[in-house]
């Protein structure tokens, strides 16, 4: 397993942080995903030989948000 540590912005309630928590921890290959919202940070465990980061930046664009880069 890697870990890995994303900044998020546009996140400003903590719906919005448990919305991005919700949709990667239920994304085939990340195995355990937590959001901080004060931080702007996903801390994120998956398995590399089953998704990629640019899957993983995807997923948190999906909900809506972007990734820091």
């Amino acid at each position: 397993m890697d870990s890995i540590i994303i900044k998020i912005n546009g996140m400003k309630c903590t719906g919005c942080s448990q919305r991005v928590e919700r949709a990667l921890k239920n994304t085939d290959g990340i195995k355990d995903a937590s959001v901080n919202l004060e931080t702007r940070e996903a801390k994120i465990t998956y398995n590399k030989d089953e998704i990629t980061y640019n899957q993983i930046c995807e997923t948190i664009t999906d909900t809506g948000f972007e990734v820091e880069e």
